[in-house]
């Protein structure tokens, strides 16, 4: 995460000094970084008392997201932050019948199930 905020400020700064040829310093916190990633769950438990705990690589509102085994050993990273790329999902797993199932149609019917 630390390394995502330094590439967008280098990034940034890059882009400074090229349309004003003025250099920046760049500096980044893993201790920042890391509380600012952790903004869903102080955000939960601030505003509606949701008290945290550990998704691994999971996500409290986004289903499907994580790794998950394939075969004996290996594992794969899949996000379908929206219904539209859950339905790129489905269709390339051949599973294009979870597209229409209730259960599963829309992002809030997959959290809950």
């Amino acid at each position: 995460i630390t390394g995502l905020h330094l590439y967008g400020a280098i990034l940034a700064a890059l882009n400074l000094r090229a349309r004003t040829g003025i250099g920046q310093e760049v500096e980044t916190s893993l201790l920042n970084c890391s509380v600012a990633s952790l903004i869903n769950v102080a955000s939960a438990h601030l505003n509606a008392g949701v008290e945290g705990k550990k998704w691994g690589t999971e996500h409290a509102s986004i289903v499907p997201y994580g790794t998950f085994k394939c075969g004996k050993s290996t594992r794969i990273a899949m996000a379908g932050n929206n219904n539209k790329q859950f339905s790129a999902i489905c269709r390339i797993l051949r599973l294009e019948e979870l597209i229409r199932d209730p259960l599963f149609s829309t992002n809030d019917a997959r959290v809950l199930n």
